[in-house]
């Protein structure tokens, strides 16, 4: 199962608009930013992209567990969105607040 598939399993079609417009408009956020690392003297306070991530439900492991959590200090390379968690997990354990991640494109809800 792709991480589309799994973060797009139990929401509504309104959220599924909404993560997939977040991901369409990522480009102008990511031009935006990229200019942002080279300023001398920075202009944005905060920017933050939030981001789905999944770990197996022990349970039933054909429907892993899903939240939505902040990413700062972010880069992009093409493919996928590296950066530093800035939320502490209440539903999965694999990941922690301030740790530094890497999540494919697709898992770009907010």
């Amino acid at each position: 199962m792709t991480i589309k598939n799994t973060i797009f399993a139990n929401e509504s079609p309104e959220m599924i608009l909404a993560f997939e417009k977040a991901q369409k408009t990522f480009k102008y956020f990511w031009r935006e930013l990229y200019w942002e690392y080279r300023r001398i003297v920075p202009a944005f306070d905060l920017a933050y992209v939030k981001c789905a991530f999944t770990q197996e439900h022990i349970d039933s492991p054909d429907s892993p567990q899903v939240e939505y959590m902040w990413v700062e200090q972010i880069d992009f390379y093409g493919t996928t969105i590296s950066g530093q968690l800035m939320n502490q997990p209440i539903y999965i354990n694999n990941v922690q607040a301030g740790e530094n991640i890497k999540q494919p494109f697709e898992a770009i809800v907010d």
